[in-house]
């Protein structure tokens, strides 16, 4: 294989944006907080996020769903994603916790992900919040009420 100046670009760029991860171990568990308003925090935390941030770019693929999701939107083309986004959760052993009014406690050993690492993951924990906060508030709009009951159903798994 011949190397090119965008073939070294390129893994360049790719080591510089794994590289704080590789230093920081594989075992790093990766925390991201995020709120909706003033009162529902929520915090997702992913023992590999790395896998988790390719799998939900698969998902993204799958569904055909590449904007930002947020569930203030009443986007009705993010239905088929954020419905397999919260399937997504609960089968892919991160956790999410939620407190109202205050920020759920951050677990030992967990480092808070800056903004813009895991894109993919940070929208996910926005959305979950969104999600909950809805389900807490009876969310009225068809499409935040489905999502909201699926997020209360699947969390009671």
């Amino acid at each position: 294989m011949d190397f090119t100046r965008r073939t070294l670009v390129a893994g360049a760029a790719a080591f510089a944006v794994l590289a704080p991860t590789i230093a920081l171990g594989a075992a790093t568990t990766w925390a991201f907080p995020a709120t909706s308003g003033r009162r529902m925090f929520g915090l997702l935390t992913s023992a590999d996020s790395l896998r988790h941030e390719a799998e939900l770019h698969v998902l993204r693929t799958r569904t055909g769903y590449f904007r930002p999701l947020a569930y203030a939107s009443t986007d009705r083309n993010k239905a088929t994603f954020a419905a397999a986004l919260i399937d997504f959760r609960a089968s892919s052993g991160m956790s999410f916790a939620v407190g109202e009014r205050d920020a759920p406690p951050l677990p030992a050993g967990v480092v808070v992900a800056e903004s813009g690492r895991f894109p993919n993951l940070e929208q996910m924990a926005a959305f979950l919040t969104g999600c909950a906060y809805g389900a807490s508030a009876n969310a009225s709009h068809p499409l935040k009420r489905v999502l909201s009951e699926r997020y209360r159903a699947v969390a009671a798994l």
